[in-house]
């Protein structure tokens, strides 16, 4: 026995040592393969949803998101590889009119992309899409469809400016409930939602999601339906703030009264002649009709750091012949140097001043003077608003909760946004819509530039919307606030019998003894589930033994019946209770059943 022992111990250490590393082993550092597209190539009617995955080597938790060829970006994900080493990321795209690019996978924290997975679609005819105007046809044999649709709208010209995106979503019949998600250009998909189409409402319902702009950008929202459906087009936004004229690079000096200081000399604009055509300027004549039209521009409309640099204004001159003109710039009352602008024929020239700068809010008017012909002139008086610190990106994630009314189990959120500040120690909150303190906490951070902070909370019992507020300084501007939709329910299941309906004789073999399970379920909300019975008796020496699911599609607001029927072929005691799956998650007290067969 001892020499046997010794062998098999030799044996096994040294199979260890000679062993290879497993092949599957993750490496070191996060991999990406296997990039692809599906269908790599297309073509024929549009929409159509083209499928990307790659596969991830690595060990541990791994950051990554998708990069596209347009520039936009999924939001960051996360993924944990198994026992493999390996795991599938996947993302989708839907067009509605030809297109080809790429997309690669980027680990967050690392340079570089992955492969990039090619593709090209060819649409043939007009793409098909489900409007208002072009509804979804009804269709009540076959399985649900659903359909989505995205309309954006301005809510002013100013900024900071409101978008808000009007979702129009569809089914082929009712009772339904929907599955989406908002997909947003820079920022990627949002947590799942949901809405209900009871039975006998109508195939159509709308959703809305406001979008604050504080600063010039562009980019689109779309409607993801999860599962099978027809997602929605692009609704393409683009939102400027201030003139399209480059702005010089902002000061980087205040003035230390707070009114705008120059940083450079105004210039206007010239009119280029035609590249090798040489030109001959007609004698400029007097009295000419000159229009002035002044405009000011601020780099991040109300949302600066103190000091604000960049501020600068522009000037329209126009001319109704060839002249020379002399004007002068006034900035709050103050005035500049005489300067000249030359028309060699009628047309309009652009005049700068700037950049500018302010160490606090304060109101900023300039104006321009034409000093002869018929001596227009044209000003305009903004308010320059800056804060010692910003708060922006507020985002939640999920941005959604699901689940009982009735219980707060897993109920939590993680809110987060960035704070800048120029060298300062910044306290804050984060806050509901009204102004309660989510955590009952005020939080401090020390700022130099712009940092990230996050919080882990249990929201409310309803539906709210939070931001982060900045209690010092106090000249502070806090984040934008951002909805948080608490879709919960209220069911309950009373009634639960286990009643024995007939059999047993001559002998549960021949004959054996049936039961009826039943219980009554009843919902606020109408969502599809399923259920099971689970056993306990003598004849399972105890364990628990489930019955297979079964399907369930309670009616909104009405009580539905559960029923189940099974039979025994010998004597037997024990308990049955029911339980009721996802969204629900319901599971009753156990009840009792005993039979003896003859």
């Amino acid at each position: 026995m001892k020499r046997t022992a010794l062998l098999l111990s030799a044996m096994l250490i040294g199979g260890l040592l000679a062993a290879p590393p497993p092949a599957s082993a993750a490496p070191a550092k996060p991999a990406v393969a296997k990039v692809r597209a599906a269908p790599a190539r297309y073509a024929g009617a549009c929409p159509v949803t083209v499928g990307f995955s790659a596969t991830v080597a690595a060990r541990g938790t791994v950051r990554y998101r998708w990069v596209r060829e347009d520039g936009s970006r999924s939001a960051i994900k996360t993924v944990r590889p198994g026992a493999s080493g390996k795991a599938v990321v996947r993302d989708r795209r839907t067009f509605e009119s030809s297109a080809s690019g790429w997309q690669a996978v980027q680990i967050v924290g690392r340079k570089g992309l992955s492969a990039k997975a090619r593709f090209t679609v060819a649409c043939e005819g007009a793409p098909v899409v489900y409007t208002t105007a072009s509804p979804l046809p009804a269709d009540t044999a076959g399985p649900v469809v659903a359909a989505a649709d995205v309309q954006v709208s301005h809510g002013g010209t100013a900024c900071p400016v409101t978008l808000t995106f009007t979702g129009t979503l569809q089914v082929s019949r009712t009772p339904a409930r929907v599955s989406y998600r908002w997909v947003d250009s820079s920022y990627g998909e949002s947590g799942v939602r949901h809405l209900d189409f009871p039975s006998g409402g109508p195939r159509v319902r709308t959703v809305t999601l406001p979008m604050t702009v504080e600063t010039s950008r562009s980019g689109w929202k779309a409607i993801d339906i999860v599962g099978a459906g027809h997602d929605s087009r692009r609704a393409v936004y683009a939102v400027t703030c201030g003139p399209t004229t480059p702005a010089p690079t902002p000061s980087s000096t205040p003035s230390p009264s707070g009114s705008p200081t120059p940083s450079g000399s105004p210039t206007p604009s010239a009119s280029p002649s035609p590249s090798g055509s040489p030109t001959t300027s007609p004698t400029p004549t007097p009295g000419a009709a000159i229009q002035v039209n002044t405009s000011l521009w601020t780099p991040g409309g109300d949302a600066n750091l103190c000091p604000v640099g960049g501020i600068t204004a522009y000037a329209d001159l126009v001319s109704d012949r060839p002249a020379t003109v002399t004007y002068r710039w006034l900035v709050n009352g103050e005035a500049r140097p005489a300067q000249t602008a030359a028309f060699g024929e009628p047309g309009r020239r652009t005049a700068t001043i700037g950049p500018l700068s302010v160490d606090r809010t304060t109101e900023v008017t300039v104006e321009l003077q034409v000093l002869d012909h018929n001596r227009p002139r044209s000003s305009i008086t903004r308010q320059v608003t800056c804060y010692d610190a910003v708060a922006t990106g507020m985002a939640i994630s999920p941005q959604n909760y699901e689940g009982d009314c009735t219980t707060d189990a897993g109920k939590r959120i993680r809110m987060s946004a960035e704070i800048a500040a120029r060298g300062r120690t910044v306290r804050y909150q984060w806050r509901t819509r009204d102004g309660a303190v989510l955590d009952g906490k005020t939080h401090e951070v020390s700022v130099n530039g712009a940092t990230t902070v996050s919080v882990v909370a249990e929201p409310g019992p309803s539906s709210n919307g939070y931001r982060l507020h900045i209690v010092e300084p106090a000249a502070a501007k806090d984040s934008a606030t951002v909805d948080f939709v608490h879709d919960c329910w209220n069911s309950t299941v009373a009634s639960v019998r286990a009643t024995k309906t007939g059999g047993g004789w001559p002998d549960c073999g021949r004959k054996p003894v049936e039961y009826t399970l039943s219980a009554r379920f009843h919902t606020n909300r109408a969502a599809p589930t399923r259920y099971r019975w689970l056993r306990s008796s003598d004849a399972t020496a105890g364990r628990w033994v489930a019955e297979p699911w079964q399907r369930l599609t309670p009616g909104h607001g009405a009580s539905t019946l559960v029923e189940y029927r099974w039979k025994s072929y010998r004597s037997e005691s024990g308990s049955w209770y029911l339980e009721i799956d996802r969204p629900y998650a319901k599971v009753t007290e156990p009840v009792t059943f005993a039979h003896t067969c003859p």
